[in-house]
């Protein structure tokens, strides 16, 4: 039996998704440490001093403070988990064997995740509104349906059926002689 050529598109998107992964870990670790900056720095006065000098000087309200946490643990998490999924689907792609029973799965779980960060995106925008002094502090907060993250994960959905019946008819076409 001949093996199939390596695929280059899915090797480049896995690069790419990995480029992504790491990104997102990079900038939600930083954007942690800048909201913490930001805490102590409206804690103190407005400043942040260190024996350097002023290491950050601005003033974050609690309620922007909670808006932009919320954001980061609802996102980078996320992301990062379908990154990880999409990943072993290209790796499975690069080899040039993507019908395989555990794809499936995978897209499934893709489409949870998607369906989780929106239906959390809306619990916590809800509980900021509830919680938290929204007067005219956070301009960003509102709340809106993204229909993009609906379709997607209904996409990942649909894909995940086609990627079972198609590891499906692989096993039959194995078994025919």
């Amino acid at each position: 039996m001949t093996r199939a050529p390596s695929n280059s598109v899915a090797s480049f998107l896995r690069v790419l998704v990995r480029m992504v992964f790491w990104a997102t870990v990079i900038f939600g670790g930083l954007g942690l440490v800048l909201l913490l900056l930001g805490l102590f720095a409206s804690l103190n006065g407005g400043q942040l001093s260190a024996q350097l000098g002023d290491a950050f000087s601005g003033d974050l309200s609690p309620s922007t403070f909670l808006a932009s946490l919320a954001g980061l643990i609802v996102l980078v998490p996320g992301i990062s988990y379908i990154c990880v999924q999409l990943n072993r689907i290209l790796a499975t792609l690069a080899a040039g064997d993507p019908f395989i029973p555990e794809n499936a799965p995978r897209l499934m779980r893709i489409a949870a995740t998607i369906a989780i960060m929106e239906i959390a995106r809306y619990v916590l925008i809800l509980l900021l509104f509830i919680f938290a002094d929204f007067g005219s502090d956070v301009e960003g907060v509102r709340f809106s349906v993204s229909l993009v993250a609906w379709v997607s994960a209904a996409a990942m959905l649909v894909f995940a059926q086609v990627f079972r019946e198609g590891s499906r008819l692989r096993e039959e076409e194995k078994m025919t002689v």
